[in-house]
């Protein structure tokens, strides 16, 4: 073969791809590619909303647990067990014997309470909390309880930690009433600007619980009838302000907890659901006269691409709230 040939055949294969050949793989290669982040999209997406979800669940079920555990303590009081205690400290020169709960030991303020559409103007006072219809967060409203504490036999002022506030710290058996158990309940707008649930204890400072709290509605289950009567059971559903306003609360039953949670931004997948949620279920936003007062009985979220879920649940009184 002729060195000229050979020459031709090496240039001939040696070609490389042709413009057409070129941009078709471009255009194969591109659609894989954005099929290959749709889908990574898509997965990120998915997954994001079930990771809210799932946190979403775990701040209502501790929420949950929390005023459980405060409206189970709420008017908690001394009893017999505490008689060898306080033949130990002698404390009647402060406290009165009788072991009742009384004016001289808790002051005014009932053992459960609650202010509707309510907001704590001053965290530190001793005498602020609550004002009814002061602008709560979204409307929402303060609740409070008060109980005594338990101490170590042998030293008065160290708490034992069988009773504990909602910082879930010890509360001491009370020598003088500033000692008194307090776990109380407000929605502020914390120091990441974001909503959240926060508690004051007797040490009257406040302490962020759960972020993204957008609305805590409270409602009780009220025993309305006076005098005798041999039914104790609640026969309507009040607000704070009016169990106030009939001085129902040592008549309080049940507390009927509602609330919408938020989590981060992003966390909502597809179009933002703007229909509006229920904090205390819908029938509460049906029922003519259920709760006179309409603030905070439904919700209209933002569009802010946020996954929100409203929450509702029913915590019985244990202890006897009778002044």
């Amino acid at each position: 073969m002729k060195p000229s040939c050979i020459h031709r055949i090496k240039k001939a294969a040696q070609h490389g791809l042709t413009m057409v050949e070129l941009l078709v793989a471009l255009v194969l290669v591109s659609l894989i590619t954005l099929a290959a982040l749709a889908m990574y999209n898509a997965s990120s997406s998915t997954y994001r909303s079930t990771d809210a979800n799932q946190e979403l669940q775990d701040n209502a079920r501790f929420i949950f647990e929390t005023f459980s555990q405060a409206i189970r303590q709420a008017g908690l009081q001394d009893s017999a067990q505490y008689a060898a205690f306080e033949a130990q400290v002698p404390r009647q020169a402060v406290f009165p014997p009788s072991h009742a709960w009384d004016t001289a030991r808790f002051g005014t303020q009932p053992a459960l309470f609650g202010y509707n559409d309510a907001k704590i103007a001053s965290v530190g006072s001793v005498t602020d909390f609550g004002t009814d219809d002061s602008g709560g967060h979204n409307n929402s409203d303060v609740f409070g309880v008060r109980f005594f504490g338990s101490s170590r036999l042998t030293d008065a002022s160290t708490a034992d930690r069988s009773v504990i506030d909602c910082r879930g710290n010890g509360v001491a058996y009370p020598l003088v009433v500033g000692d008194i158990g307090l776990s109380l309940f407000q929605v502020a707008t914390g120091t990441s600007g974001e909503p959240e649930l926060q508690c004051i204890n007797q040490g009257r400072v406040a302490y962020p619980i759960v972020r993204g709290v957008e609305s805590l509605q409270i409602v009780y289950a009220v025993d309305t009838n006076v005098g005798a009567t041999t039914d104790p059971s609640p026969n309507r559903w009040l607000n704070a302000k009016e169990v106030s306003a009939g001085a129902f609360w040592p008549k309080v039953r049940a507390v009927r907890l509602g609330m919408v949670l938020s989590a981060a931004a992003g966390s909502a997948t597809g179009a933002p659901n703007a229909a509006a949620l229920y904090p205390l279920g819908e029938e509460f936003s049906k029922v003519s006269g259920a709760v006179p007062s309409t603030n905070g009985i439904t919700f209209v979220p933002p569009n802010d691409n946020r996954l929100r879920r409203a929450f509702t649940f029913n915590i019985a009184i244990r202890n006897n709230v009778e002044q």
